[in-house]
């Protein structure tokens, strides 16, 4: 199924601080009703694993790589289940990067949710992250279209 040409969807990111508590997932969902919000990208989620979670109205997808059980960064989406007809894919990078493709007429929307450590964290491991990002938008530049989000405004 292809989203069709006269339906938008609106997408947001949000820095959550840690997701660790069952309310704050709520309060995500509340927030994206009241605003007609269709995807947010989440970033320092703090889950130490990568789950999938439903929801009566809405889907989490976390992703984490972290190795010992704790996770200072993490990334998710939380998206609306209608648009669960349309999604071709999620993939779970690492706690970094997580990517979702989503089925429309033309070239399909990929969706990319990253997080770059701040600047109190060593060089390396940032520009470890800065690479990965590069990489994965050389890789789908080959035969898609990028948006990108400092010079488009997304409604």
């Amino acid at each position: 199924m292809k989203w069709t040409y006269n339906e938008t969807i609106k997408m947001g990111t949000l820095n959550v601080r840690g997701m660790r508590e069952i309310t704050k997932r709520e309060q995500i969902i509340t927030h994206m009703q009241q605003h007609k919000i269709d995807i947010i990208c989440t970033q320092e989620t703090k889950i130490p694993s990568s789950p999938v979670e439903n929801r009566r109205t809405h889907n989490f997808v976390f992703s984490s790589d972290s190795n010992n059980g704790t996770e200072h960064h993490g990334v998710g989406f939380c998206y609306n289940k209608k648009l669960e007809a349309y999604r071709n894919y999620y993939k779970q990078h690492s706690s970094h990067m997580i990517e979702m493709e989503i089925n429309m007429h033309g070239n399909n929307l990929v969706i990319l949710g990253v997080y770059i450590p701040h600047d109190d964290v060593r060089e390396e491991k940032r520009t470890e992250v800065w690479d990965k990002l590069s990489e994965r938008i050389r890789e789908l530049t080959n035969n898609k279209n990028v948006v990108d989000r400092k010079s488009t405004r997304l409604n």
